[in-house]
């Protein structure tokens, strides 16, 4: 049986939250609020830990709802958030002080009716974004040159999520997953053809995508793993595998493993300490809280619930982070947070 985590700190947010970060001592919370209509508005808000737990410090109010928050790999202090209103803001935290934050980039990639809906930076090219839309799409962002590069193979239904393959010889792919249960992979040197797209590894819509990096599966290139609404996460082989005596072989990708998670997979996050060889991942589980999963390092298959922790949430569960000792997780409609130590192995 799984075990379960201990609980640091609970607290509940001003609005709905929808994903979050650890950045120091504080917890950057990005909100989603819908009204009336197709009008939706958002915040960052800011809480730091005190001796009593954490709280609220700041909050930094936005034009459209907040839907992903990411941190640059490559510059520290850059965060980026994405919002319903197309557009995608470049934020500097302070050096001295994390609760202030000032933005340096306002970028309207796309019309104010497109929900972006998740963002991803690169890890071993600089200035490049993924982004994901409502309408389908999926598209590469140049910070440098201001170049937005459109994957010509759209999705059917929204875009929920994509990310980019880093390992040499990978690094030019960009994988994305979407409500018509396609993942769909491009070459950004070749955006106008798809090299590959699969509506069949999942029973419902894929919402998180996670290819081999330093900090995941290192030792496995060719793993990718996707987590689906239908409560699976999977590990998929991206390699063609060549039949026996000439034969055919089998068409790639392959799913290795297929585990029920109880939950719809909506985040996979890799441990801090991935590039150090901790073979672990954390999910955020929608309606079921989340999980932390154990792997083997050299085939990306064997995966196993290690942890298990739901505490409050009552509604989905879609944001989550972890770094250092401490994990922390959001849920949406009853507006909490809870952070937890990290889990002792």
């Amino acid at each position: 049986m799984a075990a379960e985590l201990n609980r640091l700190a609970v607290f509940k947010t001003d609005l709905p939250p929808c994903c979050l970060r650890i950045y120091k001592d504080v917890i950057y919370l990005g909100t989603y609020k819908l009204v009336e209509g197709d009008n939706r508005y958002g915040s960052i808000e800011i809480w730091q830990q005190n001796a009593l737990g954490y709280e609220k410090v700041k909050e930094y109010p936005t034009k459209g709802a907040i839907l992903d928050l990411k941190m640059d790999p490559f510059e520290e202090g850059s965060l980026c958030s994405c919002h319903s209103k197309g557009n995608f803001i470049i934020w500097k935290i302070d050096p001295t002080d994390p609760t202030v934050l000032t933005e340096q980039l306002n970028v309207q990639a796309f019309d104010e009716k497109t929900l972006i809906t998740a963002v991803n930076y690169h890890t071993t090219i600089p200035h490049q974004l993924v982004l994901t839309t409502t309408t389908g799409l999926c598209a590469v962002y140049d910070l440098s040159s201001g170049e937005l590069t459109t994957m010509e193979t759209s999705h059917d239904l929204e875009c929920w999520y994509a990310d980019f393959c880093s390992q040499p010889g990978l690094e030019h792919l960009v994988i994305s997953g979407g409500d018509d249960r396609k993942m769909i992979i491009h070459d950004v040197r070749n955006p106008e053809v798809a090299i590959y797209s699969n509506d069949t590894f999942h029973e419902a819509g894929v919402v998180s995508i996670l290819p081999s990096s330093k900090s995941f599966c290192s030792g496995s290139p060719y793993t990718v793993w996707s987590g689906s609404y239908d409560d699976h996460v999977r590990s998929i082989d991206l390699r063609y595998i060549p039949g026996e005596a000439g034969g055919s072989g089998s068409a790639f990708p392959r799913v290795i493993q297929n585990l029920d998670l109880g939950g719809g997979v909506w985040k996979l996050i890799p441990s801090p300490r991935g590039d150090g060889g901790d073979n672990r991942v954390l999910s955020c589980c929608m309606y079921d809280g989340a999980r932390i999963l154990s792997y083997d390092q050299e085939t990306g298959d064997d995966i196993k619930v290690e942890n298990y922790f739901k505490g409050d949430h009552s509604s989905i569960c879609y944001g989550g982070d972890w770094k250092g000792d401490r994990v922390a997780t959001c849920s949406f409609y009853d507006e909490v947070v809870q952070v937890w130590a990290e889990p002792v192995r």
